[in-house]
């Protein structure tokens, strides 16, 4: 601002000279109280022409500057302008087509049914007890062969997963049988009585049998209800993140929330499970940097397949940067800062550590003198 009415006081002085240049002869010639000896001032208009003349060229070339430098200025800023235009363009189009993908989401979900009555968001909760109730029938078949004295080793979450996802029967276990380990068969083909048991006693009414009192026939897989919802919800979060015209990332992660802010905890809950299980490396930039799990319920999990667990590496590091919980319902995190730092002492070094955080700072600096 300052740069521009600078150029307009020069440009104005310049032009009142000009005028005043200009006009000079007139006030020689015509002005009465100037003595006016044309045979004695000839020789003078020579002189003042040729002492005036550079001047004047000189003055039409900084004149003319000036005009090529505004023009040049006004071009910039139409530039500016376009640009500008364009990326409010680009914003509002990003914006428009992201709503459009939140309200396909919120159809999906919306026309979403287990059973009469369990409609909507209400199905993620059935889905995760029938979820809950293949670890508990995993454990059972894992306790029975302790008793016979082997030593099972294998993913209970993954097992569980995919069982649900996929269903048990014979064409819908052909998707994931041939990936499970010797363990897991043998525990599969446990589960598969168990599971059997249960629907028996889904048929019958046999409540008093059932693990869980299901509303629908269990163990019958939903990848036909799921599949086109996790797509659709992943193909939504990577339009954020793939977006280049934000001003800040900060930006990102405020749509990312909006998008989080669509989906119930146990939504949440089942994500974390199908993107871990199926798509770790698809999701987890997605549960980390943006924190689309953010609201996960942390209670359901053991040690073994917590989210806290999975990624504590991350969530450490944000803490300490950013005075940031990776998860809402995650307490005092100390103890997991403390391993973090004893077993990565390099990295931690080369944090930069939140303000907020005095004792860490305090720690940084007595490692990096040591």
């Amino acid at each position: 601002m300052k740069s521009k009415n600078k150029i307009y006081w020069f440009a104005g002085g310049i032009a009142v000279l000009t005028i005043f240049i200009l006009t000079l002869p007139i006030w020689i010639t015509q002005v009465d109280w100037i003595k006016k000896d044309y045979a004695a001032t000839g020789p003078i208009g020579d002189t003042a022409g040729g002492f005036w003349g550079p001047g004047i060229g000189f003055i039409g070339a900084i004149l003319t500057f000036v005009a090529f430098y505004v023009q040049y200025r006004a071009n910039q800023q139409q530039r500016e302008d376009i640009e500008q235009q364009r990326k409010d363009w680009q914003l509002e189009r990003f914006e428009s087509r992201f709503f459009e993908l939140l309200r396909l989401h919120k159809e999906n979900v919306a026309q979403m049914n287990l059973a009469t009555g369990v409609i909507g968001r209400d199905c993620f909760y059935e889905l995760y007890q029938e979820f809950k109730t293949l670890k508990i029938l995993i454990d059972r078949a894992i306790q029975s062969e302790v008793q016979l004295g082997r030593h099972i080793d294998i993913d209970r979450m993954r097992l569980a997963y995919l069982i649900y996802y996929h269903g048990i029967g014979m064409e819908l276990e052909l998707p994931y049988f041939n990936e499970l380990s010797s363990d897991e068969r043998d525990i599969f083909i446990k589960l598969k009585h168990l599971t059997a048991e249960q629907k028996l006693a889904y048929k019958n009414g046999e409540t008093n049998k059932l693990v869980y009192n299901f509303k629908y026939p269990p163990y019958e897989g939903h990848f036909g209800l799921l599949g086109v919802y996790y797509r659709h919800l992943y193909q939504t979060a990577k339009y954020i993140t793939g977006f280049k015209h934000f001003p800040d990332d900060n930006n990102k992660y405020q749509f990312v929330g909006t998008l989080r802010d669509q989906i119930s905890e146990f939504e949440q809950l089942m994500l974390y499970y199908n993107g871990t299980v199926l798509f770790p490396s698809d999701w987890k930039e997605l549960f980390t940097e943006y924190r689309l799990i953010k609201n996960v319920p942390l209670d359901p999990f053991d040690t073994q397949s917590s989210p806290l667990n999975r990624y504590k590496d991350f969530m450490v590091v944000l803490w300490l940067t950013k005075k940031k919980r990776l998860f809402a319902g995650q307490k005092d995190i100390g103890e997991h800062v403390g391993r973090w730092i004893e077993n990565n002492p390099e990295e931690f070094k080369k944090l930069k550590i939140h303000e907020y955080h005095e004792e860490y700072r305090a720690l940084q600096k007595k490692k990096l003198v040591l």
